[in-house]
């Protein structure tokens, strides 16, 4: 008996070191980090680390500057994720489909993305605004970023819809503040594997370039959000 007692504080540090290793496994394991960052259950606020940081812009209102943005971003070949509201898409299908055709990511804010409410109504709003960016795009978007709206239940209503619900580590506050003012933002608060939001502003416009040449500078390279999420699939 008292050789079994000695034997109980051993057996429980082994368990013990055995759930560590099981969790470390599960954590650092590259195919465990693509199926945890992959899941629909809870929204994503940013990707893996590394040397990529991904660009999301949020096209909803104050998009007098997308034909400025699209036209720099063509010009240094950089592609983005633009997150739209069904409605701008549906004001706005030439915009939309330029954006799609220079093979940039669409993701989907709902319908109206000012609109909040419970998993069902949410879920009706996104869908609503699937069947519009699919019928001008020829795709439907893969992604839902859900701003400001409750994030438990976007995160339910997008994984009812198959999508990725996503939203971001920082945001430059583009409707706020000079483009030298975004552009420190940038510099001073990203890391790597960062979603970082933006707004298409006057302000945006005018500090895109400089925003890429700072995230060179730093080493990082732009990329879609969904190159943030998947172990830098080129696939969502």
């Amino acid at each position: 008996m008292k050789e079994n007692k000695s034997r109980l504080p051993i057996m429980a540090d082994a368990a013990l070191m055995l759930i560590a290793a099981i969790v470390y496994i599960t954590l650092v394991s590259p195919v465990s980090v693509m199926t945890m960052t992959g899941s629909t259950a809870h929204p994503i606020y940013r990707g893996r680390e590394g040397k990529r940081i991904a660009l999301q812009c949020a096209v909803s209102w104050n998009a007098a500057a997308m034909d400025e943005i699209l036209d720099e971003l063509d010009s240094r070949g950089v592609r983005i994720t633009f997150a739209v509201s069904g409605r701008w898409a549906e004001e706005n299908p030439a915009l939309l489909e330029r954006m799609a055709e220079s093979g940039h990511e669409i993701a989907t804010m709902g319908y109206d993305p000012a609109f909040d409410g419970g998993c069902a109504e949410v879920l009706e709003d996104v869908e609503r605004s699937l069947g519009i960016i699919e019928g001008i795009t020829g795709k439907r978007p893969e992604l839902y970023y859900c701003g400001s709206r409750r994030a438990d239940v976007s995160a339910g209503a997008g994984k009812r819809l198959g999508l990725t619900t996503v939203l971001c580590t920082i945001d430059l506050d583009c409707a706020n503040g000079t483009a030298f003012e975004i552009e420190r933002r940038m510099s001073q608060n990203v890391k790597g594997g960062y979603i970082v939001a933006a707004e298409p502003t006057r302000q945006f416009a005018e500090a895109l370039p400089f925003l890429i040449e700072t995230t060179k500078n730093m080493g990082f390279d732009i990329v879609q959000t969904h190159k943030m999420l998947y172990n830098y699939s080129d696939l969502v």
